[in-house]
């Protein structure tokens, strides 16, 4: 579901510098990790590595700022933001994710046990899921809500809208990639508030520099 024209030509030139973050914390590009700002630490972490999940959390944090701030300063945007709210996904969604084999109850289970009583990093690394948390009952929760609304949009329209979800390039297009990171912002928001840490999600201005990479982008870790 493509954004609103002028909400979309305002962020599109961003997009290619989401795709090159995720990409950056693939395993052999080091050097390409290094032109990009440290989130959780001195560096931004790969996936297989302690701060990752923190690193996932915070980056995407920021980019929803972002994200309000240009609609705010965008003319001719109606467009109104609204994330997925509460713990659970919307049904229709769930029922997706199950029919795609993913373990929704697990998934739920664990995410509630980490606002709880988990570290910001596990949280971030589990719906993620990262490298550290691969293979664990209910991971992922995040790159399988990707993969199932790209294959059902794909199954409703077969044409391609330049808002697949399945990529990291163009699924900032997609307004669904706002719903779905707007639900995970709250999660961490929900974990901040229960361990005494400050929640920032007010509008910010977008001023960071854009980053390209070359090269294929890996798929995301299913």
């Amino acid at each position: 579901m493509l954004l609103p024209c002028p909400l979309y030509n305002s962020l599109r030139h961003h997009f290619a510098t989401h795709r090159c973050w995720h990409v950056s914390r693939f395993p052999g590009q080091e050097e390409l990790r290094k032109k990009f700002a440290p989130e959780c630490g001195g560096q931004l972490h790969g996936l297989n590595e302690p701060g990752s999940g923190c690193d996932f959390l915070h980056y995407h944090r920021r980019m929803i700022r972002h994200f309000k701030w240009v609609i705010d300063h965008t003319a001719g945007v109606t467009y109104v933001y609204r994330p997925w709210p509460g713990r659970y996904l919307p049904s229709w969604l769930e029922e997706l994710l199950r029919a795609a084999g993913f373990d929704v109850g697990s998934a739920y289970i664990r995410i509630d046990a980490l606002i709880q009583s988990g570290t910001l990093d596990d949280l971030g690394g589990f719906v993620e899921a990262n490298a550290l948390h691969s293979g664990q009952p209910g991971a992922g929760v995040h790159n399988h809500v990707h993969r199932v609304i790209a294959d059902w949009e794909q199954s409703l329209n077969p044409v391609d809208d330049g808002a697949g979800m399945a990529d990291m390039g163009t699924a900032p297009a997609n307004a669904f990639f706002w719903m779905l990171h707007g639900w995970i912002d709250e999660l961490y928001a929900e974990w901040q508030r229960g361990h005494g840490e400050p929640v920032e999600q007010s509008p910010l201005e977008m001023q960071e520099p854009m980053v390209e990479c070359a090269g294929g982008l890996p798929s995301l870790p299913l």
